[in-house]
């Protein structure tokens, strides 16, 4: 492209536009238009930048000395150029020559004056597009400087400056995450202030391509405003937009992710410099205090620190990291203790739990314990531990509740405290004792509130005892039976017990015990009347002594009976009726068999109850 040497030729501005300075030219020369200074005319003479090194070849135009041009006239692609003129009208007035920062279509402010640029005659309201002859006046005739002055806000007031490559001498430049000395360039500048403009939420419609709400200040100019304190209102204006994306959500977008989370991708695909490194910060700590969702390590675009840092984890890891069963954890959530949410992915729902609630909490949670783990600290079985809270034993327990927590909590401490008090009572050495677990299952269905009568009698130092240190809790006592037998009033019981009483004393239905009797696994003798069996203490305490039921194991493991049977019998472990041609009701598996597993040693040594 050659530029021809007009009659007059005055020199040009070193911030005036090439093509403005071309369209000087023909208004000086009184050419119909500047096209005709341009051989050949072609799509070339869009490109400001191409222009500028044409007239570097003209030594009569004064480009070389255009430093202030040559800032924005970088080769930009045409969509980073606004469609229609636009000025500011004070320039205008001061001085009639287009300067070169205002085609950007990012420039919507004059940094000197301070003042919204203008794109719209002040008379007609007509556009006018910025490769047409206009100069100085439009088409209707009406100068465009006679527009009125609208005053700018300072956020963009600071983003033109930023565009201009110009330092903010202002309040805000000590909050601004855009470090001042940055090395970004006019392209880099540009893609990040028209990033953030597609992202505002007040660009109506989500769609990927061009910004072409920029290409007028009418439609572009909320959001100009939006980016600006986006981006240069310090980090409650970063802050503020990163909040308006997420509580869109998918409004306006037929995109399968959410603005939040399209807006980040983005952002970090796109810009990778140190400079951005405080937005991306304050991001991150962002999704950590407001996004409900998990990170994994496939969350590449987040720090290491952010992704262990996150607010939010699935249930499932929270119960690996703070070692809490998650019985107990659910718990805690529908108490409403702990916070959580749920996450949908795909067809399936998973519990998000909120890290900080959990480990300000974790102590508490720990604290509470289970039915069955408060049964197991007492060393009592499930109904002796109904009795004990009945009885008023216990009273800092919280029962389930509809619509609440669905499992008992029983606070540690208080058992602690209990067993502490139970068991600092001088004890004798006695040389006649019955370990209080016989006692209970011998005497028990005679006498109510055995289990009470014996503590009470302990407490009140009328029953001699000691203590197995083998054991835990209450089961650990040992009792002068004799001594017991006096308090309850001499009374040494039946001979033996039916069918049904040993029955509801296993917690078992009346048909199996009718079943281990018949096949001798449980030892009976005749009964006063026909085809009646008692089984007596001795017998029954042989049963529990020996066998397991598997039911009753998979209860107190807390692991489903199947998964039991398969793992013991990966380990050549098999119910007593394996090889039996008369299957039983339920799996019944020999003490001594499961004591090869060091793992169910503690269970049914101490733990196992027959309830």
């Amino acid at each position: 492209m050659n530029i021809l040497k007009p009659p007059l030729y005055p020199k040009m501005h070193t911030d005036e536009s090439p093509l403005g300075y071309l369209k000087r030219l023909a208004h000086t020369n009184s050419y119909y238009s500047y096209k005709w200074l341009l051989t050949p005319s072609s799509k070339e003479s869009r490109q400001d930048g191409i222009m500028l090194e044409a007239l570097k070849l003209c030594d009569w135009s004064g480009a070389n000395s255009a430093y202030g041009t040559q800032k924005f006239v970088e080769n930009l692609p045409y969509v980073h150029a606004s469609l229609f003129i636009r000025f500011c009208p004070l320039c205008l007035q001061e001085s009639e020559y287009w300067k070169a920062g205002w085609y950007l279509k990012t420039a919507f402010c004059c940094s000197k004056h301070q003042i919204w640029l203008e794109d719209k005659c002040y008379h007609c309201g007509q556009l006018q597009n910025r490769l047409s002859k206009v100069f100085l006046h439009c088409t209707c005739g009406m100068a465009l400087y006679s527009a009125k002055p609208r005053k700018c806000p300072e956020s963009v007031i600071q983003m033109q400056l930023f565009l201009e490559n110009e330092k903010f001498e202002g309040r805000q430049e000590l909050e601004n995450l855009m470090p001042a000395n940055h090395n970004l360039t006019l392209f880099q500048r540009i893609k990040l202030l028209e990033l953030i403009a597609r992202r505002v939420p007040n660009h109506a419609k989500l769609k990927r391509g061009m910004n072409i709400h920029l290409n007028t200040i009418e439609t572009g100019k909320d959001a100009v405003i939006d980016t600006a304190n986006a981006l240069f209102a310090g980090r409650g204006g970063f802050m503020a937009f990163l909040s308006a994306l997420q509580a869109m959500g998918r409004d306006n977008t037929t995109f399968v992710y959410d603005r939040f989370t399209l807006f980040y991708r983005d952002f970090y695909n796109t810009f990778e410099g140190r400079e951005f490194d405080g937005y991306k910060k304050e991001l991150e700590k962002f999704v950590n205090a407001r996004v409900v969702t998990s990170l994994s390590r496939r969350n590449r675009l987040f720090s290491e620190e952010t992704i262990r840092g996150h607010y939010w984890l699935p249930l499932e890891q929270a119960v690996r990291e703070f070692k809490i069963p998650k019985s107990k954890l659910l718990g805690a959530i529908n108490a409403g203790w702990i916070d959580a949410q749920k996450e949908e992915k795909g067809e399936r729902d998973y519990i998000l739990v909120n890290r900080p609630n959990l480990e300000s909490r974790c102590f508490y949670i720990n604290e509470q314990l289970t039915f069955m783990e408060a049964a197991i600290k007492l060393g009592v079985t499930r109904p002796q531990l109904h009795q004990l809270i009945a009885q008023g034993e216990l009273k800092d327990v919280i029962t389930p509740q509809r619509g609440g927590c669905s499992v008992w909590r029983i606070s540690a401490c208080e058992i602690n405290q209990y067993l502490e008090t139970l068991l600092s009572v001088p004890s004798s050495h006695l040389s006649e004792i019955t370990p209080l677990p016989d006692i209970l299952r011998r005497l028990g269905q005679k006498h109510s509130n055995l289990l009470i009568t014996v503590l009470n009698s302990i407490r009140a130092a009328s029953l001699a005892y000691m203590v197995d240190k083998r054991k835990i809790g209450i089961r650990s006592l040992m009792v002068n039976e004799s001594q017991l037998l006096a308090i309850l009033g001499n009374d040494n019981g039946i001979d033996g017990y039916s069918v049904p009483v040993v029955a509801k004393l296993l917690s078992v239905n009346a048909e199996f015990v009718y079943e281990i009797v018949n096949q001798g696994i449980l030892l009976s003798e005749p009964g006063e009347t026909a085809n009646t069996k008692l089984i007596n203490s001795g017998h029954l305490r042989l049963f529990q002594d020996e066998f397991v039921l598997l039911s009753k194991l998979s209860k107190v493991m807390e692991l489903g009976s199947q998964t039991l049977m398969a793992y013991l019998a990966a380990r050549y472990i098999y119910p007593i009726d394996k090889y039996r041609e008369k299957k039983l009701r339920q799996k019944v598996y020999r003490r001594s068999d499961l004591a090869q597993l060091p793992f169910f040693e503690i269970y049914i040594s101490d733990k196992l109850d027959w309830v």
